[in-house]
């Protein structure tokens, strides 16, 4: 039986003009998180083990580099801005679409206005804002330091409005076996984790477990801590609830959503893994990220829910956080 092709599936070919500029700024996204990881540069310790931290002084090719990244980005933000009130005033806007579940439309616009939403603050930052705004251990400077958690909330909020079920705010399979499952997977990486990935892969690589960007957010609490009980209640909040309901969003109901859809669980659950990992640049602290994101991706898939992988990273988050209070 042939289905009649009516003037609004004939819109949905002929909309987006903004999708271009997304797909520009996700491959902005992609270089700049590569250029992250290049600008890191290994130097023993005393102990003759390798430690991962940012170039102090990176050269003057990886400036420009940086420089031209920046603009070609600002570039494609004003695009994306411009393209996308076009779509919307002739009603061929993105979140105009057909019940057909995450599609890479979705992850090309979601990872498209964070990289944005990010160039801008940096544009800010070089020329009209002093670096931080706000002094360390308090609520500004939190939800500054959370910046990229704060931009995918308000992008998914803006993309998937009224679409919470595609990306997995759903109630849980098997409640049972998940609570249980959730138990099991937090004591093995409360108890067992380290001794069984972060310290082996460390040993085989001959690399140091310290690690600037945990250093940052144990500073961060302990400030936060020092300066009143309000901002110690926020870096929990901050830490321990925000990040992960933005992250998980992110890359359990943006991200692995969609590879799961075209590549099958196994390679979905892997490549999502992976990016999460990659997106913290911590060399020393990748094996565990990496199979951190693992459980948090089974569990996403196991119950077909997002929560479950929410609930287990906050669990984890809280609990360092706690750690580096008390």
């Amino acid at each position: 039986m042939q289905i009649e092709q009516g003037p609004q599936l004939e819109m949905y070919r002929q909309k987006e003009r903004a999708k271009i500029w997304a797909l520009l700024l996700c491959i902005g996204y992609g270089l700049t998180t590569v250029s992250e990881w290049l600008m890191l540069q290994l130097t023993p310790d005393e102990n003759g083990l390798w430690v991962a931290k940012a170039a102090e002084q990176p050269s003057i090719w990886v400036i420009v580099f940086f420089l031209v990244l920046g603009l070609f980005c600002l570039i494609c933000t004003v695009g994306l801005v411009i393209a996308s009130i076009i779509d919307r005033v002739k009603g061929t806007s993105a979140r105009i679409r057909p019940d057909e579940g995450i599609t890479g439309a979705d992850v090309m616009y979601t990872l498209g206005w964070v990289q944005s939403l990010q160039i801008v603050l940096l544009f800010l930052y070089a020329f009209f804002l002093p670096y931080p705004i706000f002094s360390g251990g308090t609520i500004g400077s939190l939800l500054e330091a959370s910046s990229l958690q704060v931009f995918v909330l308000i992008v998914a909020a803006f993309l998937f409005w009224r679409r919470g079920r595609q990306l997995g705010f759903r109630k849980p399979k098997q409640m049972m076996w998940m609570v249980l499952t959730l138990i099991g997977m937090f004591l093995f990486m409360a108890i067992a984790l380290d001794f069984l990935v972060t310290l082996p892969v460390s040993d085989w690589l001959d690399l140091s477990l310290s690690s600037e960007r945990e250093a940052g957010i144990e500073q961060e609490i302990t400030q936060a801590k020092a300066n009143n009980w309000l901002n110690g209640l926020m870096s929990i909040l901050a830490i321990g609830v925000m990040a992960p309901i933005a992250e998980e969003i992110l890359f359990r109901g943006v991200i692995q959503t969609f590879f799961i859809r075209k590549l099958g669980a196994f390679i979905g659950i892997l490549l999502s893994s992976f990016w999460f990992a990659a997106i913290h640049i911590d060399l020393g602290l990748f094996a565990p990220l990496f199979t951190i994101g693992l459980f948090l991706g089974f569990l996403r898939y196991r119950f077909d829910s997002i929560w479950p992988a929410i609930i287990l990273h906050s669990l984890n988050n809280v609990t360092s956080v706690l750690y580096y209070m008390f």
